[in-house]
């Protein structure tokens, strides 16, 4: 009698995970993401929210690359002890968020990735975004390995390499993502004007 009950429980919880499976997407063949927001949706070949890697944010948390996704994300590269093209950054990305309508911007996420893990703790970054007033709750500023940080790079088309005396020469590049992770627009320098990224994002008539 024993084992029948057990053959009946072990039946019935086998049941009530298919009906689970069952209820999922019928086309599911890569990573998918789903918000009250943004519904589900399968991300394409060409996203970068393929490429799996491990960050820490200025909080000391850790942030999986990919649970980015489902949101528009403005990305750019900068390092905290830089004088000038970085604070110039900063000023330029809240530049756009200044240009989407309030009732829009919190759906616009901004990330920093340091170019300098070496150097950028959590707490170097956690002390830029005060010096800068940025929201935690909007400006995500992230360091990882550095191969993690290059492979990102080269994704997004931004170079960068270090130079004697520990500064570095790199891209001034804005990247806009889409919450699939896929390049929307960009500006490549101050010079190119945000006018593209805006226009990705519908803001402009």
């Amino acid at each position: 009698m024993k084992t029948v009950v057990v053959l009946l429980a072990a039946f019935a919880i086998a049941s009530i995970t298919g009906c689970f499976i069952d209820t999922a997407p019928a086309a599911s063949k890569g990573p998918m993401v789903g918000d009250s927001t943004a519904g589900a949706f399968e991300l394409a070949a060409s996203s970068v929210y393929h490429i799996e890697s491990t960050w820490t944010n200025q909080g000391g948390a850790e942030v999986d690359w990919p649970s980015l996704q489902g949101r528009h994300r403005l990305v750019a590269f900068f390092f905290t002890h830089c004088g000038f093209a970085c604070p110039r950054i900063v000023h330029d990305l809240k530049g756009i968020l200044n240009e989407v309508p309030a009732d829009d911007r919190r759906e616009v996420g901004v990330v920093l990735v340091s170019i300098d893990p070496e150097h950028d703790t959590p707490e170097a970054l956690q002390a830029f975004g005060m010096m800068h007033g940025l929201d935690e709750l909007q400006w995500t500023l992230l360091r990882s390995a550095d191969s993690n940080v290059r492979e990102l790079a080269a994704a997004l088309g931004v170079r960068y390499k270090r130079l004697a005396g520990g500064d570095f020469a790199h891209s001034n590049a804005i990247v806009l993502l889409d919450e699939r992770g896929e390049i929307a627009a960009r500006r490549d320098g101050p010079e190119t004007g945000i006018q593209s990224i805006l226009d990705a994002l519908a803001l402009t008539e």
